[in-house]
This record gives C-alpha cells, structure tokens and sequence, in this order.
C-alpha cells in the first residue's frame, strides 16, 4: 500500500506491470504413461461426452438459444385435474365403435348423467287427493299413468310407462319408488329395462304405513332417449288420507268422543274464504277423503260433521266439523285426533280442496 500511494510513477508502473503467462506444466505421471502406453494416455486428455455431461454448467450468454428441459413427471394428481383442463394439443381422435342398437357407426360419447337431481314434479299431486287413478306425467317422448288400491295400512300402487315415439326406443330404462319416514316401498314388479317404440309396460310398487305422514314417496327415473339422458323426479300422490276407513257412530258417541280431544295439540283449525258455500260439493269432498259423512248429528243442519280411521301399527281417530259462513263465504274446519300431526296433515289437505 505504501508502494502504491508513493510519487514514484517507475515503481507503480513496475507493480502494475502484466504478470508473464507460466508454461503449462505436464504431470510427471502422465509424460510416464506417455512413453509407456500413449493410447491410455490420449483417452485421459480427452473426457468423453459423458464428462462433458457432468461438469459444471457455463454460464449462458443473452443471446444464446435457450437448452430445452425435460418435463417434469405428473403425479396421477395432477393427471386427473388435467382431464378436466383445455389441453394445449388436441388429443388423437377414438376410433368409431359400432353400435348394436342402432345398427350403424357412432362416434358421440354416451350421454353423461346429469350433475344435479332434476326438479321435483308435484303439482299433479293435488287432482289425485280425491281419486286414486289417472295420467301422473306426459311429454311429447313419455306417458306415466298410475293406479291406486289402498286397504287399511296397505297399498298397491301400479305404474304406467309408455313410449309415445314412433322411432326411437327408450334404453337403460330405470324407475326407482324410494320410502319415506312412515311408509315403507318394496318393489313387487320392476320396470323393464327397455322401453320399445308405440309400448307401455308396468311397474308395481306395495305401500305400508307405519305412522302418519305428510311427505310423497319420490319416483326417480333414468334412461337414454336417442342419445339423450333422459332424468325425472316426481312425486307419487299417496295421502295418509288413501289409508282411511268410515267410521258410523251416533250423536252421543260423535261428541263424547269430541270432548274427549279437547287438549291444544289434539285440535287443529282453519278459518278460510271459500269460492262458494255448497253443501253437496263439500259433501263429497269429504267422502273422497275416506271420512264418514254423518247426517243428523250436528244441531245445525248447515254444519257438516264426519268421522274417519286412519290405519297405521295403530289406528287413529279423526273427528271433523266444518261451519259454513254463507254470508261471508267462509269455512271454519276443525280436526280432532289423538296425534297432532295427522290433525294438522289433514286439516291442510282439506282447507286447499275446500277454498
């Protein structure tokens, strides 16, 4: 340091001065071989291209062409999100594959199921709450028609499919009636797999209750129609009220019996408008319901009164008044039983067919 912060310009040009290149010096071991064995000399001065591969990396310049790297390996993670990706490259296209039931070549995929459960279908579920047989669905491709018989805590329901296409059958034909709380399904003849072109085939379910309900048992169908997936949910319209059987009893036992539910949770009431008072009309209403339409038991003749059994593990008793309001055009329908739910099941049923 002393040197170099001294006046003396010949000295620091001395010191700054290019240091001579050193010869090469030669391995005293390797000039032996030389002389020795020159061809396992020369492999040793020259590495092979394996060598090459292993030294160090040389730094790259800007305007070198980029090295290619090797892509990486997917794990089977990675593979099922790429499904599911736009792939930079199309795929080879599948071979066609013959299909049997058409008879000719058919290079679509198969109708992928839908992701979500259809809407359920219930607004026919009212027009059968006073009668037990009649069409339950229909499309311009599919006709579902139904037939009830109930006795006591047991039900036959009978169901219609038909195949209103004059072309195209219906394939991989499914229908399904699952149970709810309270009533329990089991299949006594299935559907058949194939709906065939202008046909209708038959599928029967039995039906018993084992408490009171208020939900609809679920039919579910499933099928391909010319290559689309075909998908329905509806609701099959079996009422507590189809397990019901008259009960007779005379003014006495009608309102010894009326007295005897006269707990809060044993009374369900509704007071309503009405369209028209008509004493026939809500007559038969009633009677479709399963009750027993007593006459002569109510000191007001204009009142009805009715009385009815609900079958299930054990009977219930349902007990019923319904007071018309000629000059107002309204109803007040009181329901007594001994289970406050089936009160209140059919205390809604009525009110909705009584408005």
């Amino acid at each position: 340091l002393s040197a170099i912060s001294a006046s003396n310009t010949e000295m620091l040009a001395t010191v700054l001065e290019e240091m001579p290149p050193f010869p090469e010096r030669e391995s005293s071991i390797l000039a032996k071989l030389k002389k020795k064995k020159p061809a396992a000399a020369k492999v040793i001065e020259s590495p092979t291209n394996e060598d090459k591969a292993k030294s160090l990396p040389v730094a790259k310049m800007s305007n070198d062409p980029p090295i290619p790297q090797a892509a990486p390996q997917q794990s089977s993670q990675d593979l099922l999100v790429d499904i599911f990706a736009t792939p930079n490259t199309a795929p080879a296209p599948a071979a066609p594959s013959a299909d049997p039931s058409y008879g000719m070549t058919n290079t679509a995929p198969a109708a992928a199921a839908p992701s979500e459960p259809p809407p359920l279908i219930d607004s026919h579920c009212q027009k059968f709450f006073l009668k037990n047989s009649g069409v339950l669905y229909e499309d311009e491709n599919l006709q579902i028609g139904i037939k009830m018989e109930f006795r006591e805590r047991l039900g036959r329901i009978q169901l219609f499919y038909g195949n209103k296409s004059s072309s195209v059958d219906i394939s991989s034909f499914k229908a399904d009636v699952g149970s709810i709380e309270g009533l329990n399904i089991s299949t006594h003849q299935e559907a058949p797999n194939t709906i065939t072109v202008g046909s209708q085939f038959q599928h029967i379910v039995n039906a018993e209750t084992t408490k009171d309900f208020a939900l609809f048992p679920i039919l579910s169908i499933s099928g391909i129609y010319g290559g689309q997936h075909l998908s329905l949910r509806i609701a099959l319209p079996v009422y507590m009220t189809k397990f019901s059987a008259t009960a007779t009893m005379d003014a006495n036992q009608f309102f010894q019996r009326w007295r005897g539910l006269e707990k809060p949770d044993q009374q369900s009431q509704a007071v309503f408008k009405t369209t028209s008072i008509n004493r026939e009309a809500a007559s038969g209403i009633l009677s479709s319901c399963g009750l027993t339409v007593l006459e002569g038991v109510d000191p007001n003749k204009e009142n009805h009164v009715a009385a009815g059994i609900l079958h299930s593990v054990t009977t219930i008793g349902v007990l019923l008044r319904l007071e018309p309001n000629a000059p107002s055009s309204m109803y007040r329908l009181t329901i007594r039983s001994s289970v406050p739910a089936a009160s209140e099941n059919i205390c809604r049923l009525l009110q909705s067919h009584l408005q």
